[in-house]
C-alpha cells in the first residue's frame, strides 16, 4: 500500500454472471467444455479489494480497443457522454468482445454508489462501488463478455455512463472510472460467434419500478423473420427494496399488502415479462449485498457475490418468436413481485434472425406460466424477549413450446422451468436469523432437421444472515455473521454430452463493540473468506479461495479436491 492507495485487482464474470443457460449464447463462457482463466492471485498482507472470481476468456489474437471514457471523475448527478465508434482496421467477425473498467475512491467517506455503462440504452455494465476509509483508497477492476452485443458495435453509436456521487458534508471521497471495449479478432480455425443479428433496449433508461407503479409497458416492432429470442433482464434493488430478504411480514398473505401499504411487504422479488398480456418468463432477483450492506466493515476487502459486476438474467423467449413474426406491433411489460420503494430495471432484446427468409412463420404451440404462489406463515415480535417467526415460500411452474419454420426447416423449441423459494427470518431480543433460499430448475431443448440440442441447469442462490447483540453497557456488542452464494449446474448433450458445475460462496463475520457515547467504534475482530469452484467435464477442475482477516488478506488458494492437494501461495 502507497499513500493510503490499494493496489488494484480484477473482477470478472466469465459467464455472464448468473445469467441463464441458452443455446441463444453457444459463446458464453458458462458453457461446459468451454476454458477457464484464473486472475493473477493478490498478493497476501495487503489490504486491496480481492475476490476469487474466474476472468473472461480470450482469443490468442491482438486486440483493437476503443477507450470510452477515460480517468473521469464523477461528482454529483449528471451522467457522462459516451460518443462510440467502431474500431477502425479491426477484422470482423469479432471473436470476443470484452467490457473493461477501471475505478479508484480516494480515502476519506462516501457511501456505496450504482455505476451503470450503456451504448444506445443497452446496458454494458451495471455495479456498485466499494466503500473507502480514512486510510483506504481502493481501486478495482472490472470485465464482462459482450460478444452477444456485436451487432450493436459495427455502427457509430451514443451512450453515456452514470455514477451518482454527492460530495457533501462528510461524504468527500472521489470516484474516477476510465471504461473500453477490448474486441478480439478470430483465431486461426476458430468458428465466429453465433450472435444475434438484432441488440436493442426495451427503454433507453433504466425504468424505475415500485410498489404504486409496478410495471413497464412498451410496444416494439420486431423483425419478421426471427428464429431465436431472448431478453437480459436486470433488476436491481434500491432503497428499502436493498434488504427485501430482511422483511418479517406484517401481513397474514401477499394479497393483503397494497400499494399504499407502508410495511416491506414480504420477503420474495422476481421479474415477470409478458408479451401482449401473457405471461411469458421470469428472472429472479439475486440478494445481493452492496458495501454499505448490514457493515461496511463486512465488504471492506472482499466484497459480495457480484457487488461490484451485477449480471443481467437471460429470459429464453424463443417459442414466442414466431408469434412475434407477423409484423405487428406487440407490448412487452416488465413488473417485479414485491416491489415496495424500488427496483431499478433494464431490459436488452436479444433477436436471431434467417439469413435467407424474409418472413418466417410459426407460433406458440404451449404457454403455461403459472402464476407465483407466495404462502405467509408468521408469528409477530412479542414480550417477554420479542421473539417473532416468519417463513415466505414461493413456487411457480412455466412450460413453454413453439417452432418457428426457417429456411432450413422447422425448429421447435420448448422450456420447462421449476421454481422454488423459501425464507425463514428467527427475530429476538437478541438478535436475528435469516435463511433463505432460491431453487431453480430448467430443461431446455430444440429440435430441426436432423438435429437436437438439450441443455438442463439447476441454480441455487443460498443466504444466511446472523445479526446478535450481546453484553450490557459499555460492554456491549453487535456480531453480524453472512453466507452468501450462487451455485449452477448445467449438462447438455450438444455436441456431445458435457458438464459444468460451477459454486461461488462469500463469508464475512464481524464482531463491533460500543463506545460510551453509544456510537459504533472499529471492530474489534472480522474475517471474511471467498471461494470460487468450477468443474467441468472437459476443461477440468479450478477453485481459488481468499482468507481475510481484520482487513488484511491472510491466504490464497488455489487446488481442486478433484484434481490432487491445494497449492498454497
Amino acid at each position: 500500500m502507497n499513500n493510503g492507495i490499494v493496489k488494484l485487482f480484477r473482477m470478472a464474470f466469465a459467464c455472464a454472471g448468473f445469467a441463464s443457460i441458452s443455446t441463444a449464447s453457444p459463446a458464453m463462457a458458462c458453457q461446459p467444455g468451454s476454458p477457464v482463466v484464473m486472475a493473477s492471485s493478490p498478493e497476501i498482507g495487503t489490504h486491496a479489494v480481492a475476490t476469487s472470481d474466474f476472468l473472461v476468456p480470450r482469443p490468442n489474437t491482438t486486440p483493437c480497443e476503443v477507450e470510452l471514457f477515460s480517468n473521469i471523475a464523477f461528482e454529483g448527478s449528471l451522467p457522462k457522454p459516451i460518443d462510440y465508434m467502431p474500431p477502425p482496421n479491426c477484422p470482423t467477425p469479432w471473436g470476443k468482445i470484452v467490457f473493461e473498467a477501471d475505478f479508484h475512491i480516494s480515502t476519506g467517506q462516501q457511501y456505496d454508489r450504482t455505476a451503470r455503462v450503456s451504448l444506445g440504452g443497452v446496458n454494458l455494465f451495471t455495479g456498485t462501488t466499494a466503500e473507502p476509509g480514512a486510510s483506504f483508497a481502493p481501486l478495482w477492476h472490472v470485465e464482462r463478455d459482450i460478444t452477444d452485443y456485436a451487432s450493436l458495435l459495427h455502427k457509430p453509436v451514443s451512450g453515456e455512463a452514470e455514477l451518482v456521487n454527492g460530495i457533501a458534508g462528510a461524504n468527500k471521497a472521489r470516484i474516477v472510472a476510465s471504461a473500453r471495449l477490448v474486441f478480439y479478432p478470430l483465431e486461426s480455425g476458430q468458428k465466429a460467434p453465433d450472435g444475434p443479428n438484432l441488440v436493442f433496449a426495451l427503454h433507453q433508461q433504466p425504468v424505475a419500478l415500485n410498489a404504486k407503479a409496478p410495471i413497464f409497458d412498451s410496444t416494439q416492432s420486431f423483425p419478421r423473420n426471427m428464429t431465436r429470442l431472448a431478453l437480459d433482464v436486470l433488476a436491481m434493488p434500491q432503497q428499502v427494496d436493498e434488504f427485501w430478504y430482511m422483511c418479517m411480514p406484517m401481513r397474514e398473505n401477499a394479497a393483503a399488502v397494497t400499494p399504499d401499504d407502508n410495511t416491506c411487504g414480504y420477503p420474495y422479488r422476481e421479474t415477470e415479462v409478458r408479451i401482449d398480456g401473457k405471461l411469458a418468463g421470469v428472472a429472479p432477483v439475486f440478494p445481493w449485498i452492496y458495501t454499505g450492506g448490514l457493515n461496511s466493515v463486512l465488504w471492506k476487502q472482499i466484497p459480495g457475490i457480484e457487488t461490484l459486476n451485477l449480471s443481467s438474467y437471460r429470459i429464453n423467449l424463443t417459442p414466442f418468436a414466431g408469434t412475434l413474426n407477423d409484423g405487428k406491433p406487440h407490448h412487452v411489460a416488465l413488473s417485479v413481485v414485491g416491489v415496495r420503494r424500488s427496483e431499478v430495471v433494464t431490459a436488452t432484446v436479444l433477436a436471431w434472425r434467417d439469413p435467407v427468409r424474409e418472413i418466417v412463420s410459426g407460433r406458440l404451440i404451449r404457454g403455461d406460466v403459472e402464476p407465483v404462489i407466495i404462502s405467509i406463515n408468521r408469528k409477530l415480535p412479542s414480550k417477554p424477549d420479542f421473539s417473532g417467526r416468519s417463513l415466505t415460500e414461493a413456487h411457480r411452474n412455466i412450460s413453454l413450446e413453439g417452432f418457428v419454420e426457417t429456411s432450413k426447416g422447422r425448429v421447435q423449441t420448448k422450456i420447462t422451468q421449476e421454481i422454488s423459494f423459501n425464507n425463514t427470518y428467527l427475530t429476538s431480543y437478541t438478535g436475528s436469523k435469516i435463511d433463505q433460499s432460491t431453487n431453480i430448475e430448467t430443461h431446455f431443448s430444440q429440435s430441426g432437421v436432423g438435429s437436437r440440442a438439450n441443455y438442463d441447469t439447476i441454480e441455487r442462490f443460498p443466504l444466511v444472515i446472523l445479526q446478535g447483540r450481546s453484553g450490557a453497557g459499555n460492554d456491549q456488542k453487535y456480531s453480524y455473521d453472512v453466507h452468501q452464494g450462487l451455485v449452477r449446474n448445467i449438462n447438455t448433450d450438444f455436441p456431445s454430452f458435457r458438464s459444468r458445475e460451477m459454486q461461488t460462496s462469500v463469508d464475512a463475520k464481524a464482531e463491533i463493540p460500543l463506545v460510551k457515547d453509544g456510537t459504533r467504534a472499529l471492530p474489534s475482530l472480522s474475517s471474511s473468506r471467498a471461494e470460487s469452484r468450477i468443474n467441468d467435464s472437459v476443461a477440468g477442475c479450478y477453485d481459488r479461495t481468499l482468507f481475510s482477516q481484520n482487513l488484511t488478506l491472510v491466504s490464497v488458494t488455489d487446488g481442486c479436491a478433484a484434481s490432487g492437494p491445494s497449492v498454497q501461495h
